[in-house]
């Protein structure tokens, strides 16, 4: 039961990194994968770099392999298991133009045993950022921000990909930053949530029935502050809860719950540890074999920071002090693999992609 790391730059000889990285488990394979756009020449490369482990270290450039755009900004990556004709992986981007900037389309790419690329939008609702992707309820999905709203990518087996305004449904609101999503198995929900212009945490949801709807989770939860950051979403589906967690305008880490309704909580107020940094975007899971709940972050120190809950109540753990590695400069992403190992993969201050995992 301890806390050890990974530098996976020098591992694989891979290019380092400018901005956050975005990893995820891919449990059929028993693989992992850790997608981020390299840094070179003072500047970000424009390749979508893959860091995969299936009892080794790898490194692809997913960018020349599927003779893709460059990418401006961070990708988005996901594994989408219930793909008719067998599980798939895939990133989702803003392209650049060199010398212009991003391109505002949504690009993608997949690769089964090969590598392949999907420009999804065209342009005419323009993509601001980054959008975010993920895979849910047999199906794949994307969320992003264009203009002042958002909207929502559907694949469809038989249609291919259907792009949804989601304007009608949040009920005036206007993202701030661009958002995040999750899905609810338990109730069969789709959740996205994004910090509005009001400084709230909005989501709109989808139920089983079909048909969006929207929630001020800053008004049904009574929290007296307002988002500062990205809030980012989970579910704990044996436990029928869900979980979001923002940074404040108290400069605190706080925590929406919903468990039949929803709550607001310090968690900096109330289990103490370091405040978040200024813009750090929180991440979590759920640890299934012991039934925790994680939520890690990067503190105003640059060191990585976890609220770990167990039955005795929530835990703060400073993971850069366990482990001696060096302040993160991204954001963080974490997963689950089957044999019970967590992992954390940030970039540490030399811009070297780094993990975090957790041997039971």
């Amino acid at each position: 039961m301890t806390w050890m790391t990974n530098n996976l730059t020098a591992r694989t000889g891979a290019p380092p990194a400018i901005f956050s990285p975005s990893a995820y488990a891919f449990p059929q394979q028993n693989t992992q994968h850790v997608v981020y756009q390299g840094f070179g020449d003072g500047a970000g490369d424009g390749q979508v770099h893959e860091l995969w482990w299936d009892g080794t270290w790898h490194h692809n450039d997913l960018t020349a392999q599927a003779d893709a755009p460059l990418i401006e900004g961070v990708p988005s990556g996901y594994v989408y298991a219930d793909e008719p004709g067998g599980a798939t992986q895939h990133v989702v981007y803003q392209g650049l133009e060199p010398g212009v900037g991003g391109d505002q389309k949504v690009q993608e790419i997949w690769w089964d045993d090969d590598k392949h690329h999907h420009q999804l939008t065209d342009g005419e609702f323009p993509l601001i950022d980054q959008p975010f992707g993920y895979s849910f309820e047999q199906g794949q999905h994307i969320v992003y921000r264009s203009n002042n709203t958002l909207r929502f990518l559907d694949m469809e087996e038989d249609f291919g990909w259907l792009d949804s305004d989601l304007t009608p449904y949040m009920a005036g609101s206007h993202p701030m930053l661009p958002p995040t999503a999750y899905g609810f198995t338990a109730q069969c929900t789709h959740h996205i949530v994004y910090a509005g212009s009001d400084g709230h945490v909005h989501e709109v949801w989808k139920g089983p029935s079909g048909g969006f709807q929207h929630n001020d989770l800053t008004l049904s939860s009574r929290a007296g502050v307002q988002a500062t950051g990205m809030p980012f979403g989970f579910a704990n589906d044996p436990g029928f809860v869900q979980v979001v967690s923002y940074t404040a305008s108290d400069s605190h880490l706080h925590q929406l719950t919903w468990d039949g309704a929803w709550h607001d909580a310090d968690l900096t107020g109330t289990v103490g540890g370091i405040a978040p940094s200024a813009g750090t975007v929180p991440t979590g899971y759920l640890y299934p074999s012991e039934g925790t709940l994680h939520v890690d972050y990067v503190g105003t120190d640059g060191h990585i920071h976890e609220y770990w809950q167990d039955d005795t109540g929530w835990h703060p753990t400073d993971l850069t002090l366990r482990t001696g590695t060096l302040p993160a400069r991204s954001n963080l992403a974490a997963y689950v693999m089957p044999d019970n190992t967590q992992h954390i993969i940030f970039v540490d201050d030399d811009r070297q992609v780094t993990e975090l995992y957790w041997l039971p």
